[in-house]
């Protein structure tokens, strides 16, 4: 290689004499030669190179590089070279330079070649030191050489550097004698480019104009470059966010979209046309038409897929537009897909470190939160190092905002950080400055509070979120930034205000969830509903447990209006939803429900093992989505308003007890099982008026180890007439005796006044919404059954109270369905632990509630699902086998967009359900027999007063912390059914059928909870004597109603004193919520 190098060097020593002759001597000559060799390592000592340099013109030099360069290229080709410019790189920037000029020149050059060999990763490790102040002065010397430089690096150069180079080109044109009028158009192009990527809008208006003098005689062979900065225009207009301005935007867009055939060109053409279809999806974004910006990206990926190894990159702009478009029409599934195959690409095509990859990243990032994982989070973490302040535009803002954000949540954030981020804050500020008051504002403050919270300065944390808030409140009254910055904060928060500070903050967003959740009706996309309602679920709970720490002082009345008015809202908003969509337009919402029932039909597949059919899944989404869009368009929800305390109370009964149950976490920060807590309110209303209590808090956990104990030893002892040991005994009254004193005691003893109600109301949270309270001992030792008339609500403000059903008015009775249609498929079918057992002595119940209600029965294989669909009659009793079922393949953790929709756990099985179970095969009459609390919220239920589910499990569900309990009670609630009646286990069938005829026939002259308190208190002491006395041990009566002859008989001659249903087993598992 030497050899060659010495060689070339020596053609060239010739061709200097013969050109030069006698006004060159050997001894400059030699200089030259020298500095080259030195420069290419081929002999010298490196460190000798800045002195030679300084004895020779740097030009001259150049000339005699470019000429061994070019003569190395016509033997070996590109690849020799890079290795040559590599070296040469190295070893200019290897020295300190006493002639600042000269090594700039040399860095120039350097850096010229390295983009010539496509060395870009060396290029930009030394073009941070290129100083074009230095050569500034000089660049008049040689024009040729600079223009020509600077007319290459314009190319890949688009910073402020880059639009030097390009005025310092512009400037030195007139100065070449063969310049011409394309030159002038092709260096306006690349300044109007740089100018747009650094969001100088002035400067690229200005070289717009100036580019505009050309267009008339350059256009006809120049269209691509001109159109091109059309879009640069465009694209500026839009930036600047004003009306007017994107007027001008979508007036260039048109103009350019009638004119893209001008290019003859037909990769330049196509490359146009990718550019014109990305600001299109763009502009359609920021305008909210995400209709239009699905088309054009669309339009634009199918360009790019067919030609991959060429627009790979900018397929990956398309992809996040299109995953940007679908999560805002509600369509996850559909973001979730394209941000994949996005992530796909990447790897595919090594695309880590390009920019589609860092919006890509970033969008997912957004969208997922902290589920995202861990490669996507550090790649946008990483863009913050790759940030100059002074080249973010306003388009990137939210991309560089978020980014900032996530150092900061990742620690992050060292010294040189901190400093990076206040400037590129305080540019974004500038920017932000020029436009009108909008949600990037609020972003931008709310980075700007993290960034002192994170740093410790309280001060400035306090100065920067009273902002925050003061523009919140006036431009986003939601304030749900401010809650978030609240709930991500709490030990800083409590730092930064005094106690009657945070009480007063605290208070004044409370008072406004009303308004939250008028909003929330509006929310098409359920897991979004859901993450948000937890969210502020969440700010309700670290409200309630501010109160019991200390933090902040309120009174009693205070306090109930916050658990009267935020606690269990799933309910409230899925029935304004429902009230709404219906008033606006009740067709399409009948319509809406129809599609809704059979996409969940279609997914409970996976509950039980089977495969989804997600073509069909995808063509009911689209088909949702059009009819949502349609409903949604002019829904108007009624605004939900804030009770007070006496709105409250005014819903209560007159004498009755009221308990509010609520759990909290002691330390947000380290929450564990151990350090939960029940916050418990108690109110006591009469006639003479009303009392609140705030009793001690509860030890949550201790709570739950004592229902779990009473639990599963109550639904372990079935037996009518073997007696339980005495030890055995004991242990139970003990347990029970002691989860009396701890929950109830307090409550319902120490509340001064008489007579004391035998009314109890509970409002449980938690393990507490599915625990029959009435089955605990007192400190009389008797069970609470027999002192207090137990039901339970949803909340204080949801109270149906003296609820009374009129019989004559009709009933709708469905029992022991026919689980098995086909009995040879099912015995031959998989998923043997999942099919249901018989319920034959369900026809008992059934039977005897059609009796006493003069209905008929829909039983056998008319027990049918599709009977539910339309219901109009004031009763509604169901006695099935009921579920909580699990998809056992999900896994939260698999990421961000992976949901379980919590109400398509609870279910209730009908006819035909073990034929689905065991095939996933669906019949036309029968459906799958599986009836979801999601797919009860699909029904028309208008009419329906009181609903009685007989099945085991009906009254449980999803728990969560912040949500408490969602499943069969929530699909109920959200009817608006007045009061139901539940089992929260499978109840024997004797009892059952025992009870509900004593229910039904109380509920002649009861309402509701007193009926069924009646007939719990009657099952419990009833003696066999009086059972044969009532007839229920008649053959004939037997035979009517289904029950087993031969164990009838044989209770039959038990002895007439005992009480077969003494034990709680039999009725404690009903439950009536009002």
């Amino acid at each position: 290689m030497n050899d060659e190098l010495i060689q070339i060097i020596e053609d060239l020593k010739k061709s200097i004499y013969e050109d030069m002759g006698a006004e060159t001597s050997p001894n400059e000559v030699e200089q030259y030669v020298s500095a080259l060799l030195l420069c290419l390592g081929i002999s010298g000592r490196a460190k000798d190179l800045p002195a030679v340099m300084e004895s020779i013109n740097i030009y001259a030099f150049i000339d005699m590089y470019d000429y061994v360069l070019s003569a190395w290229n016509d033997r070996h080709g590109m690849e020799a070279c890079r290795k040559i410019a590599e070296h040469s790189a190295e070893t200019v920037n290897g020295f300190s330079w006493k002639n600042k000029f000269t090594f700039q020149v040399l860095l120039l050059e350097n850096l010229l070649l390295l983009y010539q060999t496509n060395r870009i990763e060396i290029f930009a490790q030394y073009y941070d030191r290129l100083d074009l102040d230095i050569l500034g002065g000089h660049i008049y010397e040689y024009p040729e050489f600079y223009a020509g430089v600077f007319s290459e690096l314009t190319d890949v150069v688009h910073d402020r550097n880059g639009m030097r180079m390009g005025q310092m080109l512009l400037d030195l044109l007139p100065h070449i004698d063969d310049a011409s009028d394309a030159d002038y158009v092709l260096c306006l192009a690349k300044l109007c480019e740089s100018a747009t990527c650094c969001a100088l809008y002035d400067e690229m208006s200005g070289y717009y104009e100036r580019l505009g003098e050309y267009r008339e005689c350059c256009y006809a062979d120049m269209a691509y470059l001109f159109l091109l900065t059309d879009l640069y225009m465009a694209q500026t207009a839009a930036e600047k966010n004003t009306h007017g301005d994107r007027e001008k935007a979508e007036h260039l867009l048109n103009q350019i979209g009638e004119h893209i055939s001008d290019v003859e060109d037909s990769e330049l053409r196509e490359e146009l046309q990718i550019k014109y279809l990305l600001e299109r999806s763009r502009n359609a974004i920021a305008g909210g038409d995400y209709v239009s910006a699905l088309r054009y990206t669309e339009d634009g990926y199918s360009v790019c897929k067919s030609s991959m190894e060429v627009h790979a990159e900018y397929l990956l702009l398309f992809l996040n537009n299109m995953a940007i478009a679908f999560v805002n029409q509600g369509d996850a599934e559909s973001c979730k897909q394209r941000l994949d195959e996005g992530l796909s690409v990447i790897s595919e095509y090594h695309l880590e470190e390009s920019t589609g990859a860092a919006y890509l990243s970033n969008t997912y990032s957004s969208l997922a939160n902290d589920a995202a994982d861990e490669t996507s989070k550090e790649q946008v973490r990483n863009l913050l190092g790759k940030c100059r302040p002074e080249d973010v535009s306003f388009r990137d803002i939210p991309f560089v905002l978020n980014s900032i954000k996530m150092n900061l949540r990742a620690g992050n954030a060292g010294r040189k950080e901190k400093t990076l981020i206040l400037n590129i804050l305080e540019h974004i500020e500038k920017l932000l400055l020029q436009e009108k008051p909008n949600e990037l504002w609020l972003s931008y403050l709310d980075v700007r509070t993290a960034y002192f919270i994170v740093v410790k300065d309280a001060r400035q944390s306090r100065l920067w979120f009273d902002r925050m808030y003061e523009f919140s409140q006036r431009c986003f009254p939601d304030m749900e930034m401010v809650i978030d910055v609240i709930c991500d904060n709490l030990s800083f928060v409590r730092r930064m205000f005094s106690m009657q500070e945070l009480k007063s903050l605290l208070f004044t967003l409370v008072r406004i969830t009303p308004m939250r959740l008028t909003e929330l009706v509006l929310y098409q996309e359920q897991k979004s509903m859901f993450a948000r309602m937890s969210r502020i679920n969440l700010f309700f709970h670290i409200v309630v447990s501010f109160v019991y720490d200390g933090s902040i002082v309120c009174s009693d009345v205070e306090l109930l209006e916050i658990f009267g008015n935020l606690k269990s809202i799933c309910p409230d908003i899925l029935s304004a939803r429902r009230e709404c969509l219906s008033d606006c337009d009740r067709k399409s919402y009948e319509e809406l429900c129809r599609v809704e029932r059979r996409i969940i039909e279609l997914d409970m597949a996976r509950y039980f093992g089977h495969e989804t059919d997600k073509e069909q899944l995808t063509e009911l989404d689209d088909r949702k989505r059009s009819v949502e869009n349609k409903l949604y368009a002019k829904a108007q929800p009624k605004v939900m308003g804030w009770l007070s305390a006496d709105e409250l109370i005014g819903r209560l009964p007159t004498d009755c007890i009221y308990i509010d149950y609520l759990q909290f976490v002691t330390d947000y920060e380290k929450p564990t099982e151990k350090n939960m807590r029940y916050a418990v309110l108690t109110v006591v209303k009469t006639e003479q008026g009303c009392r609140i209590y705030r009793q001690p808090v509860i030890d949550a956990y201790e709570v739950r180890q004592l229902c779990n104990i009473i639990d599963k030893r109550t639904r372990g002892n079935r037996s009518y007439d073997r007696k339980q040991s005495a030890l055995g005994w004991l242990y139970d009254v003990s347990a029970s005796r002691k989860l009396y004193d701890i929950l109830l005691r307090a409550s319902v003893e120490s509340c001064h006044v008489q007579p004391r109600s035998d009314r109890l109301i509970i409002s449980g949270d938690i393990e507490l919404q599915s625990f029959p309270f009435d089955m605990l001992t007192t400190s009389r030792g008797s069970r609470l059954l027999q002192e207090f008339n137990v039901c339970y609500v949803n909340s204080m403000r949801s109270i149906h109270h003296d609820v009374y059903v009129n019989h004559d008015e009709g009933a709708l009775v469905i029992g022991n369905p026919q689980f098995t249609l086909d009995k040879e498929k099912v015995l031959s079918g998989e998923n043997e632990e999942k099919k249901l057992s018989v319920l034959p002595l369900s026809k008992v119940e059934v039977q005897t509630v059609a009796d006493f209600l003069g209905a008929g029965i829909k039983q056998k294989i008319a027990a049918r699902k599709n009977l539910l669909e339309e219901v109009h009659v004031p009763i509604l009793h169901i006695a099935t086998h009921g579920d909580f079922r699990q998809d056992e393949h999900f896994d939260p953790s698999a990421g961000p967009f992976e949901y379980d929709y919590p109400m398509r756990h609870s279910c209730i099985f009908l006819a035909g359900a073990n034929d689905w179970i065991v095939s996933g095969e669906e019949t036309d009459h029968y459906g799958n027999g599986v009836v979801s609390a999601e797919e009860i919220c699909t029904y028309d239920w208008d009419g329906v007063k009181m609903v009685v589910l007989s099945a085991c499990l009906t009254n449980t569900g999803d728990i969560s912390y912040t949500d408490g309990l969602i499943g069969m009670h929530t699909a109920l609630c959200a009817q608006g059914i007045s009061a139901c009646v539940m089992s929260l286990w499978e109840v024997d069938d004797f009892a059952a059928a025992v009870l509900m005829s004593r229910f039904y026939q109380n509920l002649r002259t009861m309402e509701v909870t007193s009926a069924l308190w009646e007939a719990k208190k009657y099952i419990m002491t009833v003696t066999n004597g009086e059972l044969a006395d009532a007839g229920w041990y008649g053959e004939q009566r037997i035979r009517r109603i289904g029950l087993a002859a031969d164990e009838m008989r044989r209770l039959s001659q038990l002895p007439a004193g005992i009480r077969l249903f003494e034990k709680p087993v039999y009725w404690a598992g009903f439950v009536a919520e009002i």
